[in-house]
């Protein structure tokens, strides 16, 4: 099976702007219930940063303390698929499993099939919230030298496939990517969990992983530059 990306036309909307201090915020295990709570956690979150240090300790840092944080506003009809497509959010079709992560206590609530979440309309009036390539980039330029192995799980062209297990490892805390790999025979995508400081760590994950996953194997790698800059911002 080729992939074939779905037809699209990105609309441009009015987009939200969050702004998250530290740059060890984590989306897992703390579970984004609704949007007005996450406003309250991210203004504490601001708060106690402004009363702990000084303003001029806090300016010498600013650029690398704040995560930055974007609310995509659906229609009805939007999928996950379509969204990340878009070219105001992620660009790329495949990356539909990061908003998943990101969103995914509200998502839960509509009680998706793993093999069908990247592709169940969504209903209007969702916020979901996104990073920009834009900031992962910059977080991800940060990261290059402390976490570069990652973990690889599966590569073939069974789509379904691919995104019940892409599913199931974010519901775990995983930072699961799908990406596509061109060879001279097919197109296949290929499914990986990451970023990790050393190759025993990617090593031990991975064998939670395929026990989870119910996978044979798996192999670890050390990811390359254009990998790294491309996926590694999006994870915890």
């Amino acid at each position: 099976m080729r992939y074939k990306e779905p037809d699209m036309v990105a609309t441009v909307k009015k987009q939200k702007t969050l702004h998250a201090k530290g740059s060890g915020f984590q989306i897992c295990p703390l579970y984004l219930k609704s949007v007005p709570i996450f406003f309250i956690f991210i203004g504490a979150i601001l708060l106690t940063g402004a009363l702990a240090a000084p303003a001029a300790a806090q300016n010498s840092v600013a650029n690398e303390d704040i995560q930055t944080f974007r609310i995509y506003p659906t229609d009805a009809g939007d999928t996950l698929r379509s969204i990340a497509g878009q070219k105001d959010v992620l660009r790329d079709p495949l990356k539909w499993i990061l908003l998943y992560r990101l969103n995914r206590d509200e998502l839960a609530r509509l009680r998706f099939r793993p093999a069908q979440t990247a592709d169940a309309s969504l209903p209007a009036g969702m916020n979901m919230i996104f990073i920009s390539p834009e900031e992962a980039g910059k977080q991800a330029v940060r990261k290059a030298a402390q976490k570069s192995w990652v973990v690889n799980l599966y590569s073939g062209s069974q789509e379904r496939e691919i995104e019940a297990l892409a599913v199931r490892l974010a519901d775990e805390c995983y930072n699961p990517y799908i990406s596509r790999v061109s060879s001279k025979k097919n197109n296949l995508l290929r499914l990986r969990a990451g970023f990790f400081p050393d190759q025993n760590q990617a090593a031990a994950a991975g064998r939670r992983m395929i026990e989870l996953l119910g996978l044979p194997e798996f192999w670890v790698v050390q990811a390359q530059d254009q990998e790294i800059l491309e996926f590694s911002g999006y994870a915890d």
